[in-house]
């Protein structure tokens, strides 16, 4: 009998290839206060969770500037360029493989529930899933008693559920959950800090595949 029931999935930087496109807003709020831009490498490394922390270690004053001010002001350029990111490569399929294994999906992201929904609508995969769970605003601090609420909403049992996600606090609310996880290397945290989770690492989407059959992923053989 198949181990694995459900997959949760994480939606930005996993499902979403939309890095570039945070990289870029966010340099044009550093660039307007003259603080150091990002590179790709370097956002990598310093993104976390809350998010708050990640805005100070970028260099932005948050006693003189509000941090709701600035996540505001954030999610608006978000909203004006995430058209222009795409779904990561083998996603689609991926979505379907899991679905033809008789496995039901969610996504639990620390997204906007509204800009969620339009998200997986304009990428026409809001169908693969049984719910879309984001937050209530776009301060992105946790999303870790949304995901409890999902669980018990769905009547799902954690010993059957496996979490996707691309960062640390992925890992973190998959422990929490009582839910086993796989972190893919190619999103929002590099994969040394990825690594450190002790949980297994895929370099691509559908690499899940591959554990959810039983097997190894091609990327680690």
């Amino acid at each position: 009998m198949a181990r694995y029931r459900h997959v949760i999935w994480d939606w930005n930087g996993t499902l979403l290839d939309d890095t570039a496109v945070v990289v870029e807003v966010m340099n044009g709020l550093l660039q307007s206060r003259r603080l150091a831009p990002l590179t790709a490498e370097r956002y990598r490394q310093v993104f976390t969770f809350p998010v708050r922390r990640y805005y100070e270690a970028l260099g932005f004053d948050l006693a003189a500037e509000p941090f709701a001010d600035l996540a505001a002001e954030w999610a608006d350029g978000f909203s004006r360029r995430w058209r222009s990111a795409s779904l990561r490569s083998g996603a689609e399929t991926t979505l379907l493989g899991l679905a033809e294994r008789g496995l039901s999906q969610s996504l639990l992201s620390a997204a906007e529930q509204g800009l969620l929904q339009e998200q997986t609508a304009h990428f026409a995969v809001a169908g693969a899933f049984t719910g879309l769970v984001g937050i209530d605003d776009h301060h992105a601090e946790t999303k870790l008693e949304h995901g409890r609420r999902w669980l018990v909403q769905a009547g799902l049992d954690p010993a059957t559920v496996l979490l996707v996600g691309d960062t640390v606090h992925d890992y973190e609310v998959a422990s929490a959950l009582g839910v086993d996880a796989v972190l893919f290397s190619g999103g929002h945290q590099s994969r040394v800090r990825l690594e450190a989770c002790r949980v297994p690492v895929i370099d691509a989407v559908p690499d899940v595949l591959a554990i959810v059959d039983g097997g190894q992923p091609p990327s680690q053989m």
